[in-house]
């Protein structure tokens, strides 16, 4: 589980603590230790919407949704005693002046944390300044648009700041606005009373598509300079006073060193001493350093564009976290530091932390000269030698765990999550995920945990799997196929399997996986499965809640109840309990119900009516008497416990429902998980004698030769280094086949390239000796034509000629004939 704002931060000024939400409650865990402890809401308190820790680290402030109230803010005083921090409750503001539910809130940063300023979500949209010690609001605002980030200037304790995805705006506090002031403070007279004064926008800061999606106030120096990180990839470097008009100093374009084409957008940014640190997708994180030598009233561009320089830029954690966002950043020390801490909380959940000298290794700055084209080494995947954030617990699941089980000879607790495809073991004694094993297409819809903690049976929609569990994998031991399966549970001793298969429940050996019975009995689905503790019986529970009762010798129903149809009753959950007790949570004519048997047999004493539905329960019977524990549908642990179950009480845990319940054989530890993707691991105190403490743990108990452990162990070492030979074989063989597939084609290139040259050569001498004839065939024809032409022209000038000689000789003629007619 993760807030988006604030959500994980360092309890210390040392960073020996962190604090963030779990489940309903805050929980404050000693990192390198691992424990954890809580502080306990009341059961009104339905989800932590958001939380702030001051920048002093002296005030938590946590904002909660109630049942009878749609908010409350809840503020504590942080110190520390004895290398522990303590958490004191101050004040609980519940009447915030009809602003609805909050967004968003921040603190001061002075040491007392005198300011609490919160933002609430549509529709009303109101930003309000209180001093909560007071209880008193010192100003508020309409605002234009949703705020996801509020934050008050260290250098102006009266100037506010607050963001969201489309805008970046600043107010004053009432007090600070003067009459002869500029026109954006002028204006307080009119605003009326206790009415925040807002600044003018920074000019420039939306010439670019902008959405806004962090900002922080620089520290150490505090002198005005606020840092704004956009969904765009950029970093808006704004100097904004009270008393001046604020600008944009300088745009920073890419927030990250680049990984190739990628350009990772930032989520989150945190200021500390001498920089900042902003965390995006992709689990990308750098760390910006600041140069102080720059004079802020009136900077050059040159100036401006060298205020910060890229100190360092990496991906910061391994698969699976490197594909989530950091959402969550917090920093302690400064970043020249070599024990400055970084704490990251990340999308899916997880939280880890990361040395300021690995960000800084990861990408250095080529040189110190800063500006747009800023050089530096590419972030790109990370490589092996690369130091990661260390993942506290190891990890967490991502999405609702919907599956959880518990082994008896081992503190280990399996979980499956049907929307993140993943089974994770932990171990509770180390507080810590041992395994996290995925199945990339396939949901697991059940899991159950062998009593030893060595084999681990998951049920899928086509078939169960069973899985050894190794030390660094969970390693296929048999594939068995079964259709519809949706519940799972082992006997208490081990030797058996229940599987329920819509209307029937198939019971498989454990030790040969073989087919042992194949129940029918019920005409509903089956939704329960409980192994009574001598593994003597059996009993399921339909839908409708009917229970069948079998023999597990001879698999023969020795009892059962059928349901009255009638009033609609449907079963939510089964437990069975010693001398053949079985408690079944009924819902019957709107009511809830837990209804308690025996062989089957209702008990005389009347049902037990429940004010929540539980949809999973758990019986336990020990030296101090019985249990009975059920997890709700709205997210609370549920138990009934001394003579005839008087003491009752109920915790609030999930946020969501809470799915599953688990009880320990010793009855000293409880488990839980629900929507929110939150495993509980809880202390149970009454149901185990005091004086049993040092006597046989859960842990202590070893089921197996230690002989034949040693001989497995050599084995296993064995085939480890006969695989690691065979992968040192393949890999050369593959070098050699590459090298030899890459000769034989340079070889074919360079016989295809020769032979193409030498067509290539052919094919210009053709047309080379083409042209060359159609050039000598346009010559002799243009001489043909020429000859032509002189002919034609000597014809025509014979041809005139003769017309000339016969002209003469005809008027000659006509002379001689008109002097003959004269003669005549």
């Amino acid at each position: 589980q993760a807030v988006a704002r604030d959500g994980v931060a360092f309890a210390d000024a040392v960073g020996s603590f962190a604090v963030y939400p779990l489940g309903r409650h805050m929980c404050f865990r000693h990192i390198e230790s691992g424990e954890s402890a809580f502080l306990v809401e009341s059961f009104e308190v339905l989800e932590v919407v958001a939380c702030a820790l001051s920048p002093a680290r002296t005030v938590l402030a946590v904002c909660e949704r109630c049942a009878m109230l749609p908010v409350q803010v809840t503020l504590y005083n942080l110190k520390t005693s004895a290398g522990q921090p303590v958490c004191e409750p101050v004040r609980t503001l519940q009447d915030l002046g009809r602003m609805g539910e909050l967004s968003c809130l921040a603190l001061s940063p002075d040491l007392e944390a005198t300011y609490l300023v919160v933002a609430s979500s549509p529709p009303d949209l109101v930003l309000a300044v209180l001093d909560w010690r007071a209880n008193e609001v010192i100003g508020r605002c309409v605002l234009a648009a949703p705020m996801d980030r509020l934050a008050m200037s260290p250098f102006d304790d009266h100037l506010v700041s607050a963001s969201g995805e489309s805008l970046l705006q600043l107010w004053t506090l009432p007090a600070t606005s003067r009459p002869d002031d500029s026109s954006e403070t002028a204006q307080a007279s009119e605003e009326g009373p206790g009415e925040l004064v807002p600044l003018r926008e920074p000019a420039g800061l939306h010439d670019m598509p902008t959405t806004f999606a962090d900002h922080a106030w620089c520290v150490d120096p505090a002198d005005g300079m606020l840092i704004a990180c956009t969904v765009e990839g950029d970093v808006l470097v704004v100097f904004a006073r009270a008393s001046d008009t604020p600008r944009l100093l300088r745009r920073i374009d890419g927030c990250f060193a680049t990984r190739g084409a990628t350009r990772s957008a930032p989520r989150c940014l945190r200021c500390f001493p001498g920089g900042f640190a902003a965390g995006g997708g992709d689990a990308s994180l750098s760390v910006w350093a600041r140069r102080h030598n720059i004079d802020l009233e009136d900077p050059t561009p040159e100036a401006a564009a060298q205020a910060f320089w890229l100190r360092g830029s990496l991906c910061a954690a391994a698969p699976p976290t490197s594909s989530a966002s950091i959402l969550a950043i917090d920093v302690v020390g400064s970043g020249e530091a070599d024990n400055s801490q970084v704490l990251l909380g990340f999308s899916d959940g997880s939280i880890g932390m990361i040395g300021m000298a690995a960000v800084r290794a990861a990408g250095e700055t080529a040189s110190d000269d800063v500006g747009d084209s800023l050089a530096v080494v590419p972030q790109g995947p990370p490589s092996s030698d690369t130091e990661l954030c260390t993942l506290l617990s190891g990890g967490s699941h991502a999405a609702p765990v919907t599956a959880l089980d518990m082994a008896v000879q081992r503190p280990v607790i399996v979980t499956a999550s049907k929307q993140e495809c993943a089974v994770r073991v932990w171990n509770y004694a180390s507080r810590e995920c041992e395994l996290c094993w995925r199945f990339p297409g396939e949901e697991p819809i059940g899991v159950a945990a062998h009593p030893l903690g060595y084999l681990v049976a998951v049920a899928f929609s086509d078939r169960i799997r069973i899985m050894q569990v190794l030390t660094e994998e969970l390693k296929l031991h048999r594939d068995i196929s079964a259709r519809a399966v949706r519940l799972l549970r082992f006997s208490n001793g081990g030797h058996l399997l229940a599987a329920a298969q819509g209307k029937v429940v198939l019971v498989l050996s454990a030790r040969t996986l073989t087919r042992v019975a194949m129940l029918r009995g019920h005409s509903t689905q089956v939704i329960g499965l409980a192994f009574h503790p001598d593994d003597r019986t059996l009993v399921t529970c339909g839908e409708d809640g009917a229970l069948a009762e079998w023999r597990t010798s001879t698999w023969a129903k020795v009892h059962d109840h059928s349901a009255d149809r009638s009033l609609g009753a449907e079963a939510r959950a089964v437990a069975a309990g010693a001398d053949g007790r079985v408690c079944v949570s009924v819902e019957e004519s709107g009511k809830h119900i837990l209804r308690h048997f025996k062989h089957c047999a209702p008990i005389a004493n009347p049902d037990a009516e429940l004010p929540m539905e539980l949809v999973a329960l758990w019986q336990h019977d020990g030296e101090m008497g019985g249990a009975v524990l059920g997890a709700s549908s709205a997210g609370s642990l549920w138990w009934a416990a001394g003579p005839g179950m008087a003491v009752v009480q109920e915790m609030g845990l999930h946020v969501g429902a809470c799915h599953c319940v688990r009880l320990s054989a010793d009855g000293r530890t409880a488990v839980t998980c629900g929507d929110d993707g939150v495993v509980f691991v809880l202390r149970v105190s009454g149901l185990a004698a005091e004086n049993d403490k040092k006597g046989r743990g859960s842990s202590d108990v070893v089921m197996v030769n230690r002989g034949d452990m040693v001989a497995k162990e050599e084995e296993i070492h064995r085939l480890l280094a006969e695989g690691a030979a065979l992968k040192v074989h393949l890999a050369e063989e593959s070098a050699r086949m590459q090298s030899e597939c890459a000769r034989r084609v340079a070889e074919a290139r360079q016989q295809d390239r020769a032979q193409a040259d030498a067509l290539r050569i052919e094919c210009e001498a053709l047309q080379q000796q083409a042209m060359s004839e159609e050039k000598e065939a346009l010559r002799q024809m243009r001489g043909l034509e020429a000859k032509h032409i002189q002919a034609a022209t000597d014809l025509e000038t014979t041809y005139d000629r003769q017309l000339v000689v016969r002209e003469d000789q005809h008027h000659s003629m006509e002379g001689e004939l008109r002097s003959l007619a004269e003669r005549l």
